[in-house]
Formats: C-alpha cells, sequence, structure tokens
C-alpha cells in the first residue's frame, strides 16, 4: 500500500507486491497510472495555448479558433486519435494525452462543464460557476454548488487535482508551472517557477511527494489556489492489465475518495465493488489506502483471447 494514503508514487510498496502476485497467479500484471496526461477533451485553449504544452502536444497553433468551434460542434470523445488527430502535427500527441480523468470545476473549459450540466436544469449552477470564474474564486466543493441537479454524467465533475506531480512527465509538469507563473495576479500565480520545477523533479526521484511536502514547495500566498487545481499527489485513474496464457483483461478504474476521506467534495456516488474474473479485485485492492478512505469504480472492461 501507499507510504501515505493521499500519494501514489514509484515508491508505493504495491509496485513489489505486484510482482509477488504474479509469480503467484502466473501471469503478467501491469498497473499504469492514466490520468497524468493533458484531457484535450476539457481543457481551456488559452491552457492548451501555453508555449510548452502546444510544443508537447505538437498543436497546430494555426488551428486553435477551429479547434474549439470542432470541440463545440462534435463535442468530446474518448478515442483522441480518430477524434482530434487534424489538431496535431504529429500522433505522438497520444502519448501526452489521455482521456480518462475527471474534469476539474475551476480550470475545465466552460463549453464542457455546460455540455456536461445542460440537459439537467443547472442554469444556476453554471451561472454560478461563471460568477466565481469572474471573481477568480476556487469553488472547493461539488456538493455546496447551488441547486445542483445530480445526473449521472455530473459524476465526471471535480475539484480534486488533475495531475500527480510524482508521475506527470517532465515538459507537462514544467507547462502547468509555467502557464500558472504567467499569471498577472500574483497571489494566484507562483514565484520563482523555474525553482519550483527543479525542485519537484528533484525530490520526486528521491521520496514520495506527499500533500504537505507539495504545500511547503509551491508555498502559495493564498488558499485555495489554483495551482491546485491542477497538481497534486494522487494519480486518480488506472489501466490495470491482467495477461494469462490464452486471455488478456484490461480494465480502466478510478479511485473515489470516501466520504470521510478529506479529499471528498462529494462529486461522485459510490458504487459497489465489481467482480472481475482473474483475480482483479486483488491488485486493485494494493493500490488502495489501507484505511478504507478510498474505493474504486471500474469504469471501462474487456477481456480478448491471444
Amino acid at each position: 500500500t501507499s507510504s501515505s494514503p493521499y500519494s501514489d508514487s514509484q515508491f508505493d510498496a504495491w509496485n513489489e507486491q505486484i510482482k509477488e502476485l504474479e509469480q503467484k497467479t502466473n501471469s503478467f500484471i501491469s498497473i499504469l497510472p492514466i490520468s497524468d496526461k493533458i484531457n484535450i477533451n476539457h481543457a481551456t485553449v488559452e491552457f492548451l495555448s501555453n508555449k510548452t504544452i502546444t510544443n508537447t502536444l505538437k498543436r497546430k497553433t494555426s488551428m486553435t479558433s477551429s479547434f474549439q468551434e470542432y470541440r463545440f460542434k462534435h463535442g468530446i470523445s474518448l478515442d483522441f486519435s480518430g477524434h482530434y488527430q487534424d489538431f496535431f502535427t504529429d500522433p505522438s500527441f497520444l502519448e501526452h494525452t489521455s482521456p480518462w480523468s475527471w474534469c476539474n470545476i475551476n480550470n475545465s473549459d466552460l463549453f464542457v462543464i455546460e455540455l456536461l450540466l445542460s440537459s439537467d436544469n443547472n442554469e444556476q449552477v453554471i451561472q454560478h460557476i461563471k460568477q466565481s470564474r469572474a471573481e477568480n474564486e476556487m469553488i472547493t466543493s461539488i456538493g455546496r454548488l447551488p441547486d445542483l441537479n445530480k445526473a449521472e454524467d455530473v459524476g465526471i465533475l471535480a475539484t480534486a487535482s488533475l495531475y500527480n506531480v510524482n508521475y506527470i512527465e517532465e515538459s507537462l509538469l514544467w507547462g502547468i508551472i509555467e502557464y500558472i507563473g504567467s499569471f498577472t495576479d500574483k497571489k494566484r500565480s507562483i514565484a520563482n517557477p523555474e525553482s519550483v520545477y527543479t525542485v519537484i523533479i528533484a525530490e520526486r526521484r528521491e521520496n514520495e511527494i506527499t500533500p504537505e511536502a507539495l504545500v511547503n514547495i509551491l508555498k502559495p500566498e493564498i488558499q485555495p489556489h489554483p495551482i491546485f487545481s491542477y497538481l497534486g499527489t494522487i494519480t486518480w485513474f488506472w489501466k490495470i492489465t491482467i495477461s494469462t496464457s490464452s486471455t488478456t483483461l484490461e480494465a480502466v478504474i478510478c479511485k473515489v475518495p470516501a466520504p470521510e476521506n478529506p479529499l471528498y467534495t462529494g462529486n461522485i456516488t459510490k458504487s459497489p465493488f465489481i467482480e472481475l474474473p482473474y483475480s482483479v479485485n486483488e491488485p486493485l485492492h494494493v493500490i488502495l489506502p489501507d484505511d478504507k478512505s478510498m474505493y474504486y469504480q471500474v469504469v471501462s472492461m474487456r477481456t480478448y483471447n491471444e
């Protein structure tokens, strides 16, 4: 289990436990973080226009306006390769992006938030979000939104940090820090972004960065600070692959804070554990904290024969 229930990293004990489980079950088991990448379904054009993010994703800057128009017209998709390929110069953009993430209500494009809420008489909620952004106020809990009509799709709305500093690739980490560091409001910005980036990279090579350690590194002037809508210490979505000699199972799961967890924001309803073949429950349990402050939901699953 994790050395901290509120952090995920390469130093977690489950990395070794998975190796033992492979030998025990005579199978191949892979657990990979998949949400510490850019979700271009949700990201604002302003954020995607950051120089480092643009260069990493190899985005066609000449198509910025048409990109937003395309999302308005065609909506969002789990298939980035078929849905967004015309807006990038190289298919390698898929290595830095992922459709698996929360839709953070503080930094996601308003169009997708309105898309998720539009069919459920949530006009007051949408106006509240717009007003909060206009006043540079952070929304700290989905459950505190006024008169939220909680349809099933609203479940992906959250206030949790999107990217785990222990896992996010270096270029994306720098792009986020650079982006926040460019804010003209110094209280909402980050001082010495180059130094902050260097410290995070050096620290995560030697130790797991905990929430407390991240706050000490970032030294925000205000709380809540906008950088925490981007950077945190938990990876929320994981891909689990289990292969035997004849069959492979792939499952995407998300970790969900229980109501007693300080990270709980009322963003999703608890569902029962799902019985899965090939003892998938066992590798799932090893990445969950012992205090049961989190549970998981299986959001995608498929099996195929070799």
